[in-house]
């Protein structure tokens, strides 16, 4: 529904959405928009935005990668 939803987009071939793989912490997907190619870019962008909405908007996480760093001692030249 968010990609339906993209102004400038071929609404004729509509758009197409695959499941590519599977990722750390992720559920990878490809959706594709037909365009004109003058306006290629801006159609990819607004894409990628409105997916990114709708996933908000449905409370659907994206886990992004973390580092934890325990520092356990810290040289006296840095202070404290």
């Amino acid at each position: 529904a968010a990609a339906a939803a993209v102004q400038g987009r071929d609404a004729k071939h509509g758009h197409q959405i695959f499941l590519v793989g599977f990722g750390d912490s992720a559920v990878k997907f490809q959706v594709r928009v037909w365009c004109d190619p003058a306006i290629y870019w801006d159609v990819w962008d607004a894409t990628i935005v409105a997916v990114k909405k709708a996933l908000d908007a449905n409370k659907v996480p994206i886990p992004f990668p973390q580092l934890d760093l325990h520092v356990k001692q810290v040289p006296e030249r840095y202070g404290r």
